[in-house]
């Protein structure tokens, strides 16, 4: 199987949706949206994990990336709808110290828009 990446916005927030399988050879296309995105001047991203169902080593540091480089533009990023193993390996890896993981997409797009993160 392989990545699917969708990216939705409006009003100042974007949505990033992740299918599939996350890993080493699928994580440029997931970068260059986070690029794209914050070269159109978004800074508060929802990444949807809801539908990724394979997620190696590599898909936590691009997390990661994602976070710093938003973190660093001003703004802020939420991950949602982790589950399974995709959720295991984030909080087996500690991200869950570093990142917000949120249980699904209307808390993060609700999170964010009241202005708290």
């Amino acid at each position: 199987m392989t990545l699917t990446v969708s990216v939705l916005h409006d009003d100042g927030l974007a949505l990033l949706a992740l299918g599939g399988e996350l890993d080493v050879a699928v994580t440029g296309p997931v970068e260059d949206a986070v690029g794209d995105l914050l070269a159109d001047g978004f800074t508060r991203l929802v990444v949807d994990l809801s539908a990724l169902t394979f997620c190696d080593s590599t898909g936590p540091g691009a997390l990661m990336r994602t976070h710093g480089l938003l973190v660093a533009a001003g703004g802020s990023c939420l991950i949602a709808g982790a589950h399974g193993p995709v959720d295991r390996l984030l909080r087996l890896m500690h991200m869950d110290r570093v990142l917000e993981l949120v249980p699904d997409v209307a808390t993060a797009l609700h999170t964010l828009q009241q202005g708290s993160r």
